[in-house]
């Protein structure tokens, strides 16, 4: 998708930089050039849309979906990692706990998965006071794997208690990306 307007300006009648933006990356040579290399701003990586489903009763954390990857084009990449899905649980007083792990040159497992920042976990939560609750969550970070090597991301969930929670849905889209900043 191309940008058609800026400013409520058509993009080739652009010459100058909007205020507040002092420089563009150096892919872009000018204002009136900024159509022809938005694109250039972001390198997406692989991504993860799916309609599906699973549940866990279990304390540990398991792997819902596929993972994603990228290989950055220098060790200062900034990756920027994007999750967002429905989650469920049938019961009352109970977490469900989601994370996004990462792994360098290989997809990750129970045992070789890494988080960023550390003692963060990139974590999210959802509480259910009531029963039967539904949620929809999202969330992103700025990842710096200081690597030209392939990144993998990986989405885990799990829940608080052997209450059972429902990752994804058969009816709303799980979304998993990532991108290097340029």
């Amino acid at each position: 998708m191309a940008l058609i307007r800026l400013n409520n300006q058509s993009i080739s009648s652009v010459t100058t930089l909007p205020s507040g933006i002092t420089s563009l990356p150096s892919s872009i040579t000018s204002a009136s050039g900024l159509n022809e290399n938005l694109e250039g701003m972001y390198r997406f990586g692989t991504s993860y849309y799916a309609k599906t489903q699973s549940s866990t009763s279990g304390t540990s954390y398991v792997f819902h979906g596929n993972a994603v990857s990228i290989t950055p084009k220098s060790t200062s990449s900034q990756i920027l990692v994007y999750f967002s899905t429905h989650c469920a649980t049938p019961s009352n007083n109970t977490n469900i706990f989601m994370r996004v792990g990462y792994r360098i040159g290989a997809e990750p497992d129970a045992s070789n998965i890494s988080f960023e920042p550390s003692g963060l976990d990139t974590e999210g939560s959802m509480y259910s006071s009531a029963t039967g609750l539904e949620n929809h969550i999202s969330f992103s970070w700025f990842h710096s794997p200081n690597t030209t090597s392939t990144v993998y991301y990986k989405l885990q969930y799990k829940s608080e208690s052997s209450n059972t929670v429902y990752m994804g849905s058969t009816a709303r889209m799980t979304r998993l990306w990532c991108a290097e900043v340029i």
